[in-house]
Formats: structure tokens, C-alpha cells, sequence
């Protein structure tokens, strides 16, 4: 986290973090599924897709999310999210892929091994990648194709906090790593 925070424990995610652009065209395709299916819609500046649901994380375990990220060896990889879904058990409206890219399986597996054997307790279903659109969402229909499919190219990913206030919550990425040369990137923040 950056210098200064004296927060003992903070909530955390790892993720991919569209840049302007993805988040532009994101924006976009809600928007089109907005026309169909119903939600509180999620704050533009929160998209994201999860690789790997931390929980509330003391302070002193941080550095060891860092190291398992440093680890992580994947190039860069375009991502196109072509459907939405509606997920009537959870209410939830997400963008999905009809093929995920294999070096996003290999990312978030390999984030997973690493943080459970760094000993974080993680989501056992398997990793089905998705972008939240909305909750507590309402629809006539479970699917739909989108015209024009989001083609993300993702040359990092991010550790994100999580911070719950009267306006909901806020994201905020405190680390980025990229994937086709697995760097930190300058400026990006620190956690250690």
C-alpha cells in the first residue's frame, strides 16, 4: 500500500483493470444491455474482472500477495467479453467470454496456487471470468449476445482495495503488475 497508510488491514482483491479505453468500450456494452436487463448498475469506475478474492487482509500479510504476484509469469492477452448474463441466484448482470484465453486461465490459476500456498483461504468453485455490470439485476432473459463484443487487450493486472461507504463501494488498484514482461509498474503504488 502506498507509504503512509496506516490502515491495519484493508479488503483486497487481485484483478484486471481496464485502462480508458477498455473501460470506454465497456461503458458502451452496458449500456446496450442496460436496453434489456435491470440492476443497480456498478459505478463506471469500478468495472473490473476478479482474479482472486482476498477478504480482509492484515497489513503484515500484504508483501506476501506481492510475492506471489511478482511470480506470476503470463503475456498479455486480449479478452473479448461477447455475451451478457443474468445470474437469477446471485442477481447479478456480468459480461462473460464464450471463450475465455488461456493465459487468463493460467493467471488466474496460477495466483490461485500461489496465494493458497501462501496460506489465504480462496473461493473453492472454479474460475469463471466476468465482469459485474449490476446487482440485485432483474431480467425477462438469462443471455444475451452482444452486437458488438468488447475485445479488451490486458497487459497487467492490479491488487485492489476494497473500501465500503455511504455511496457504496470504492475500488481503489495499489499495485499493477504487467503480464508480458511480470514488472511492477513504476508509479503504480507499493505494498511492501
Amino acid at each position: 500500500m502506498p507509504a503512509g497508510n496506516s490502515a491495519i488491514s484493508a479488503r483486497l482483491f487481485l484483478a484486471l483493470w481496464p485502462d480508458g479505453e477498455a473501460r470506454a468500450a465497456l461503458c458502451a456494452a452496458r449500456d446496450v444491455v442496460a436496453r434489456t436487463m435491470a440492476g443497480q448498475w456498478v459505478k463506471p469506475d469500478n468495472l473490473h474482472v476478479t482474479l482472486a478474492f482476498l477478504g480482509e487482509v492484515a497489513q503484515e500479510r500484504w508483501p506476501g500477495i506481492v510475492r506471489v504476484a511478482d511470480a506470476i509469469k503470463v503475456p498479455s492477452f486480449t479478452l473479448t467479453l461477447d455475451r451478457a448474463e443474468f445470474w437469477p441466484r446471485n442477481g447479478i448482470v456480468c459480461l462473460g467470454a464464450g471463450q475465455a484465453p488461456q493465459p487468463l486461465s493460467d493467471l488466474a490459476q496460477g495466483l490461485a496456487q500461489g496465494l493458497k500456498q501462501a496460506g489465504f483461504i480462496l473461493d473453492q468453485r472454479p474460475y469463471r471470468p466476468h465482469l459485474t455490470l449490476a446487482r440485485k439485476g432483474r431480467s425477462g432473459r438469462t443471455a444475451l449476445v452482444l452486437p458488438e463484443p468488447v475485445a479488451w487487450r490486458v497487459d497487467a493486472c492490479s491488487l485492489v482495495e476494497s473500501r465500503l461507504g455511504r455511496e457504496g463501494a470504492t475500488y481503489t488498484p495499489r499495485q499493477t503488475w504487467r503480464l508480458q514482461n511480470v514488472e511492477a509498474i513504476p508509479g503504480s503504488g507499493s505494498v511492501g
